[in-house]
């Protein structure tokens, strides 16, 4: 009896601990989520879906980079970004990649 009791003191202070967890969890996502911002580029030189496919990878493997949909029928790329991006960095990869992007193309999007 005298076991049993703490036995589920220790349940319920193990089902706090990860509700506590996930709760901060929560908290700590929602504000890293209110940081992020997209960015639209217009890209020149995609011909297909493999240009497509090339320039995706080449942004989505910057620091910072989230999320990347790029359309090469519309030459452009929507990429989703953290606070610590390096806008420098996804433009030099792109160019890196033979594809061009010039300074006016970036565009914020809400």
């Amino acid at each position: 009896m005298f076991t049993s009791k703490y036995l589920s003191l220790g349940y319920i202070s193990i089902i706090a601990i990860i509700l506590g967890l996930v709760i901060n969890t929560t908290f700590v996502n929602t504000a890293q989520a209110a940081d992020d911002r997209k960015i639209e580029l217009k890209i020149k030189g995609m011909g297909c879906e493999m240009c497509a496919h090339a320039i995706d990878k080449v942004i989505s493997s910057c620091v910072g980079v989230k999320g990347c949909d790029v359309s090469y029928k519309d030459g452009k790329a929507t990429v989703e970004i953290e606070v610590k991006a390096n806008i420098e960095e996804i433009k030099k990869a792109v160019g890196d990649a033979g594809f061009f992007l010039d300074e006016w193309s970036i565009e914020e999007l809400q």
